[in-house]
């Protein structure tokens, strides 16, 4: 019975991929659950500006956050769509497979398949498949570190690091797997998503993977204040990409939260905006 009907969500996802549908904000263009496997939660959303036709323009690819085990593509992009397609870019949003059904390494090779989808498929919605950068946040961010510095899952999917232009990270806190499922300070990333094994946690963890000569691409990396786990894990990233010959730039945030930096972006009056904007242009 669960295989027929995930068929039928399937089927239906395709159809949907084909007809663009609209989305809140003005000038912008929603194509819906387009499929870059056969996972029901292997399916993407484009925005695309309506004025974006015949262009070719950069594409961020958002991950969301929700400790690898919840969330979805739709309810944490907030105003990020208009945001993103009024300053320039195409907005992709994705899901994958989330735990505790799936487990380490499936999220990091969804992502690494719908980075390969998008650069096949994107010049059909405006975009230009040789500029993508990613954007996370949570355990997304945590996902496009580790899929820019493990080179072994682009490469399966026939990619290399270069395919990604430019990370830009929100609070992430699990850079290093096994000091986030131990740390005492605050709540311990989910265990489910990696199992109880070190070995696992190490092969994880982005900052195990960072090395000069491996093409990673440059970073922008938020972290707040508040959250000392989060904090440690990016100022220890930021050091080990920049003594990898790697541009970054760390970004400290002392007026938000975890949840809010994410939810704020692109809002009117948002601080980080324009800074995330600079950095990806400053990358085209």
């Amino acid at each position: 019975m669960f295989e027929k009907i995930t068929s039928i969500v399937f089927a239906f996802a395709l159809i949907f991929c084909q007809f663009p549908c609209a989305a809140s904000g003005a000038n912008v263009k929603l194509t819906e659950n387009c499929a870059y496997g056969d996972n029901v939660l292997q399916r993407l959303d484009i925005y695309s500006s309506a004025s974006a036709a015949g262009a070719k323009r950069p594409v961020v690819i958002y991950i969301h956050g929700g400790s690898f085990v919840t969330g979805d593509k739709t309810s944490s992009v907030g105003n990020m769509p208009q945001f993103f397609n009024d300053s320039g870019y195409i907005f992709v949003s994705i899901d994958y497979r989330l735990s505790p059904k799936y487990r380490y390494p499936a999220h990091v090779q969804d992502l690494a398949r719908s980075i390969a989808w998008v650069k096949a498929h994107i010049a059909t919605y405006g975009g230009d498949g040789q500029k993508i950068f990613l954007l996370g946040h949570s355990a997304g961010a945590q996902l496009a570190a580790l899929v820019t510095s493990d080179q072994q899952f682009l490469s399966k999917e026939g990619l290399s690091p270069k395919a990604v232009s430019g990370v830009v990270l929100l609070d992430g806190g699990a850079y290093d797997v096994a000091a986030s499922l131990l740390s005492k300070h605050e709540e311990p990333v989910n265990s489910q998503a990696f199992s109880n094994n070190p070995a696992v946690w190490r092969q994880a963890s982005p900052i195990f993977h960072i090395r000069s000569g491996k093409n990673i691409p440059p970073f922008l990396i938020f972290y707040i204040v508040g959250t000392r786990q989060g904090a440690e894990q990016s100022i220890k990233l930021s050091r080990l990409l920049e003594r990898s010959g790697v541009p970054v730039i760390l970004q400290k945030i002392d007026h938000t939260n975890h949840r809010s930096l994410n939810d704020d972006l692109g809002r009117p009056g948002d601080t980080q905006g324009p800074i995330v904007i600079d950095f990806l242009h400053s990358h085209q």
